[in-house]
């Protein structure tokens, strides 16, 4: 395994009324999951909203991650086309160079025609980087219509590039999750990190080959988070399955009604993280909406805490 502890995706925070990123705060965060025994943090399009950020902003981020975390960083990339990626790449291996726990996570920036085109677009851009790539694993648009799911013989081929050294999993559905990652050769030197369904979608995933996953719960409560992991190590799954339904299941029930991110920076505004409003057109969690985050984020800090 690469990382000790599950993958932490870090969301942007933004000043009250003003919508500019609030630095302070991201960097209280990061140290409040630092002193909890996280591992590694992740930047990635969705949880750190790069639709809704500049190119700048994306690098001003990346930078307070770097300041603020001083184990394993996976530092995502706006998707681009190869000329600006390359321009990334390169600003990237500057501001990073001497360090050996940061990595890069790129996302590939058009339609899906062919499977070459995709795997030499990633083989490209990790030439040019001096940090380690993962592989953002999100469906894409195919160019004659419909979508595609990363499929074992694309990643296999993208993965026999000596600095790809992983991936963010995203496939549609869980079947076609585990066809991939089973059929991944190379899988002991790639590190299959899931991600949309946590702990639930590791506990079906990991007997494919999923190494790691990313934080749901553990975003407010690190400890649960890292305990179940630990377990999943250790062999323990009755114990790791009984957890998951103690405290995710729980969370989940009434997160995933509201919408997970929308339910996540409530959670984390309520916990006292996320001190400002919300950067338009994302829409906030009504009165009602934070009243039952907050009712079942209370629960659990005293099934846990207490």
């Amino acid at each position: 395994m690469m990382f000790e502890t599950p993958v932490y995706a870090i969301p942007p925070f933004y000043r009250e009324f003003e919508e500019k990123l609030d630095h302070t705060s991201m960097s209280e965060y990061l140290e409040f999951l630092e002193g909890k025994g996280v591992d590694v943090v992740m930047t990635t399009a969705g949880t750190s909203q790069f639709n809704l950020l500049s190119d700048e902003e994306v690098r001003e981020l990346n930078q307070t991650v770097l300041r603020s975390f001083s184990k394993h960083t996976i530092l995502g990339l706006k998707p681009t086309s190869e000329k600006f990626m390359k321009e990334e790449i390169l600003w990237y291996n500057e501001l990073t160079k001497g360090s050996d726990n940061v990595y890069l996570i790129l996302l590939y920036p058009d339609r899906f025609y062919t499977e070459d085109n995709v795997s030499d677009f990633f083989h490209r851009m990790a030439d040019y980087s001096d940090n380690p790539i993962f592989v953002h694993g999100q469906n894409m648009r195919k160019g004659n219509g419909g979508s595609y799911d990363f499929t074992p013989t694309l990643i296999n081929k993208i993965a026999s590039h000596p600095n790809i050294v992983g991936m963010k999993e995203e496939c549609t559905s869980l079947p076609i999750g585990w066809k991939m990652i089973n059929g991944i050769e190379s899988i002991d030197h790639f590190e299959v990190i899931v991600a949309g369904g946590s702990q639930n979608r590791h506990w079906y995933l990991q007997s494919a080959g999923a190494d790691n996953f990313l934080t749901g719960i553990g975003n407010f409560f690190p400890e649960i988070e890292n305990t179940y992991y630990q377990w999943i190590q250790k062999g323990e799954y009755g114990l790791a399955m009984r957890w998951i339904n103690e405290y995710e299941t729980e969370l989940f029930n009434v997160f995933m009604e509201i919408g997970w991110h929308k339910s996540m920076r409530e959670a984390l505004r309520i916990l006292g993280f996320n001190k400002g409003s919300d950067r338009k057109p994302f829409e906030e969690a009504t009165d009602e909406e934070s009243e039952k985050i907050k009712k079942i984020i209370k629960k659990i800090q005293i099934k846990y805490y207490e």
